[in-house]
């Protein structure tokens, strides 16, 4: 399939490569389907989730440890079954990050959302993201 992107330009993609999220994510509960994109090279540090369904949305990922973060969540069962998630090992944990102050980028101002992850099976290719009312991290 043919996806346009704001960033991206162009791009023929799979319909096997697309992240479904049931549930959308906050603040943009309709969106649904997501391509990850990521640098060139060997271990990147910033993923990009480009929406399907609208080229202007893209959220940049990075993984909690580049933080130095390390979750330990519990996932209900209701989570588990949306995910199909039958081995936690092919799980993996994202962070959303975006510039606080996007009029200057001299004042760049990053935050991510730590209180909201993204859980991602990579082998069904099903995410939500999860709301958490405090932060469980394991040092």
């Amino acid at each position: 399939m043919e996806l346009q992107t704001a960033s991206f330009g162009k791009q023929t993609v799979s319909e096997d490569d697309l992240i479904l999220f049931p549930n959308g994510v906050l603040g943009f509960e309709s969106h649904t389907k997501f391509k990850l994109f990521h640098e060139e090279g060997n271990q990147p540090t910033v993923y990009w989730l480009q929406s399907t369904e609208d080229a202007n949305l893209m959220m940049s990922i990075i993984s909690p440890s580049v933080l130095g973060l390390n979750y330990q969540l519990t996932l209900t069962d209701e989570e588990i079954i949306t995910l199909a998630l039958d081995n936690v090992e092919d799980a993996i944990v994202a962070l959303v990050v975006y510039k606080q102050n996007e009029a200057s980028d001299d004042n760049l101002d990053i935050k991510a959302i730590a209180k909201a992850p993204l859980i991602i099976n990579t082998q069904a290719k099903r995410g939500i993201q999860k709301s958490l009312t405090k932060l469980d991290l394991v040092e």
